[in-house]
């Protein structure tokens, strides 16, 4: 009885569709396969962190290897970024003798994301927000180091966004 069972799985399984994803090749417009990423803009008070958009933009476009990162002069699109916004919110707070403080924040950035033809004409824009709670504790350096992962944590989800929001807009033309 178990030998039968056995050849009926193997059998199933022999016979069974298979499944699979198709991969296609990520393009921009008219085909480019160059792009140039400039150094983000910061509007806000929070120095630095801007480049964590760069840095993490970057990232997106060398792990996936569709498009190439290029110089300036050799790009067929520019990328422009502008961190718009960095909103910080207590969301939960320990009450004192003399007011309330808060031991949790909720931050929201939010980036502004275009890209150029060799012309400068826009050709994409698109506007991002992402939030994310982070800890608050009496050491202030500690606190410090808190707020810059969690705008490192949402610049990386928010780049993996800004990446698949590009290819959104173009069709693939390979």
């Amino acid at each position: 009885m178990r030998r039968n069972f056995v050849l009926i799985v193997l059998l199933v399984l022999s016979f069974s569709c298979g499944y699979h994803i198709e991969y296609r090749r990520k393009s921009l417009p008219d085909g480019s396969k160059k792009i140039y990423v400039e150094p983000f803009k910061n509007s806000t008070t929070t120095a630095l962190v801007e480049n964590y958009f760069t840095d993490a933009i970057k990232q997106e476009f060398y792990s996936k290897k569709d498009i190439k990162l290029v110089s300036k002069d050799q790009a067929d699109v520019i990328m422009k970024g502008v961190l718009q916004s960095i909103k910080l919110d207590g969301t939960a707070f320990n009450k004192t003798i003399y007011n309330l403080e808060a031991k949790e924040y909720l931050i929201t950035m939010t980036v502004e994301v275009k890209l150029l033809d060799k012309s400068g004409q826009v050709i994409w824009n698109k506007l991002f927000s992402e939030q994310e709670i982070f800890n608050v504790f009496e050491n202030i350096m500690k606190n410090e180091s808190e707020h810059r992962k969690a705008a490192d944590r949402i610049s990386k989800n928010m780049m993996k966004k800004v990446y698949d929001s590009i290819f959104e807009g173009f069709p693939d033309e390979s």
